[in-house]
């Protein structure tokens, strides 16, 4: 051994460094592996010196073999020599390590003849694993052939096998005749009995690989043409998953309606109504829809209908498919039912179908609606005009409500200043926030604009709004004092409820005068509930007013009821409670 690493690293001295370095190391351990296996330490070490990991990994596996033949079979198989490989492996004590090795370098022809000869139970495994890889090529035919040798091993075998372990549990002899298998006889003799779980597990593993070699037949009989018997195979063999992959080769061989068929019979109803679709079998296609979820389906099922011209249809899947604008086309263009557009567009707020619905209001001069639904479709300058030209200035203001622009409410509002409307262009003065403009407008409308005069300087909280409001009010600009109430509403909206409060008990005082009872009542109630509601504190004078005039009110009650003790003993408490106002209390 120390030979050998002198050996080595002479070499490398001796090359050294050069270009063929490596390669001269290289071929020394290849020396010692293949005419000194005794030397394989020396080799892995050689191999750890040139930095080739791979080989030293693969030595590490090995390097405790003691059969001379199996090692040098290991051997001869780093170095790809594979016919020396298989004869050394053969001639180890683990034969079946060659058939490993076909099988895992894909030689299956070469797979067959050992597995035949040293492991005849995996000649099936071996015939399926051939055909797939035959059908992966597109050799179909080849693979046709060995899914059916397949198919026919295993059947045989489990035929044998039933039959001679009956024979054996009767007490007879395991031995089924000359004809039987050799997988039969091995597992007769392996196994023993048919009680038996390691028996059974077998049996089971070898009906599992039927199952699966008679799919690749199934798949390789569609591929070879002979579709009838192949469809006939698929349906009888009841297994979802394998008409599924037929399905797939059918669609691949473009027989769409056998393909949709066995997609159905799979479950895979998805694929099966869109071949059906495709193929414009609407018969097949429509008991499957309402099954289906997917959105992409149904709009192709839509389209189709509409392209047959069957709106109704047509309507229902694309609603399916959530596809509302395409709904409220046909509704528009082809069904005559406007309506129901209208109102679809209504809830989706969709811009596509707003302008749509634009479209068609607009050619049956239904300025209205077109107004409505081009503001909805983000078309406001074209609203605006079609108001302005038709004049439907108020259809376009109502569409408009809270969520237009500063510009839009402008725009509004110079419309109607120009129609002498002073009222309304106050209304967009103010969404637009030109209050003093607003106010002016309004003022100039008098009274019937008072409230949304008062609205907007409560909106505003400007003094310079506040007190043109107040002299307006006090009869500053014509000369006639206005209804105190104005001013007492100003200023609960400014939020002042001190002078509020103060205004209340003198307007009540007035209408107390003037025999209204009734309103002077109702307007110190109404002072005070407000005032609770926004947690301000009633003043004494507000609530004092309130109970004398609360109580003269519930005796004018009691004395109409005939309560005349209880009216007097209310009258006294009045009376005693003007007092205390009086004396100042």
């Amino acid at each position: 051994m120390g030979w050998v690493r002198h050996k080595a690293m002479h070499t490398n001295v001796v090359v050294g460094g050069g270009t063929n370095n490596n390669h001269t190391i290289f071929s020394l351990s290849h020396f010692l592996l293949a005419h000194f296996l005794f030397l394989s330490l020396s080799a892995i070490q050689v191999y750890r010196d040139i930095g080739d990991a791979g080989m030293v990994q693969a030595l590490e596996r090995i390097k405790r073999i003691e059969d001379r033949q199996l090692l040098s079979g290991h051997v001869h198989l780093l170095f790809s020599q594979f016919e020396e490989a298989q004869e050394r492996f053969l001639a180890s004590s683990r034969p079946e390590t060659a058939l490993e090795m076909r099988r895992d370098l894909l030689n299956w022809d070469h797979a067959l003849k050992l597995a035949g000869s040293i492991a005849p139970d995996q000649v099936p495994t071996i015939s399926y694993e051939y055909g797939q890889q035959l059908e992966f090529k597109g050799e179909y035919a080849l693979a046709l052939k060995m899914y059916g040798s397949a198919c026919t091993d295993i059947e045989t075998t489990l035929s044998e096998l039933d039959m001679g372990m009956d024979g054996m549990d009767g007490g007879g002899s395991s031995n089924t005749g000359g004809g039987s298998s050799k997988l039969a006889d091995l597992m007769m003799q392996q196994y023993g009995s048919k009680s038996s779980y390691d028996y059974e597990d077998a049996v089971t593993s070898l009906k599992n690989k039927l199952k699966q070699c008679k799919a690749g037949l199934t798949r390789m009989t569609i591929r070879q043409g002979d579709l009838r018997r192949g469809i006939l195979m698929a349906n009888e063999s009841n297994d979802k998953a394998l008409c599924r992959e037929c399905g797939s080769v059918l669609e691949s061989m473009k027989q769409f309606g056998d393909a949709a068929r066995m997609y159905e019979k799979g479950g895979s109803l998805e694929k099966a109504a869109a071949i059906y679709i495709q193929t414009k079998d609407f018969d097949s296609a429509t008991p499957l829809m309402t099954t289906i979820k997917t959105a992409k389906l149904h709009a192709q099922y839509a389209k189709a209908k509409e392209a047959v011209r069957d709106f109704r249809a047509a309507v229902a899947a694309y609603e399916r498919a959530r596809d509302m604008d395409s709904v409220v086309r046909l509704y528009i263009e082809q069904l005559n039912e406007p309506e129901l557009a209208f109102a679809i567009v209504r809830s989706t707020a969709s811009s596509n179908a707003a302008q749509m619905v634009a479209r068609y209001c607009t050619s049956k001069a239904n300025w209205q609606g077109a107004i409505e639904f081009l503001l909805m479709a983000q078309r406001s300058e074209e609203a605006f005009q079609l108001a302005k030209e038709h004049d439907e200035m108020s259809v376009y203001a109502t569409a408009l409500g809270d969520e237009g622009s500063t510009t839009e409410y402008s725009a509004i509002a110079r419309f109607y200043e120009s129609k002498n409307e002073q009222g309304r262009a106050g209304q967009f003065y103010s969404k637009c926030g030109q209050y003093m403009k607003a106010l002016n407008l309004y003022l100039d409308c008098g009274e019937r604009e008072m409230d949304r005069a008062i609205d907007v300087v409560g909106k505003a909280r400007s003094d310079m709004l506040t007190h043109t409001l107040i002299d307006y009010l006090m009869g500053e600009r014509d000369g006639e004092p206005k209804d105190p109430n104005y001013i007492y509403r100003l200023y609960v909206a400014l939020g002042n409820y001190e002078r509020a409060s103060a205004t209340a008990v003198l307007i009540s005082k007035q209408e107390r005068e003037l025999g209204n009872y009734k309103v002077s009542h109702y307007q110190l109630y109404t002072t005070m509930a407000e005032m609770t509601n926004q947690g301000v504190r009633v003043p004494s004078d507000l609530r004092n007013a309130f109970l004398l005039l609360h109580s003269y009110v519930l005796v004018k009650k009691l004395v109409k009821m005939g309560k005349h003790v209880v009216s007097v003993v209310y009258l006294f408490g009045c009376f005693l409670l003007w007092c205390f106002l009086c004396l100042g209390g």
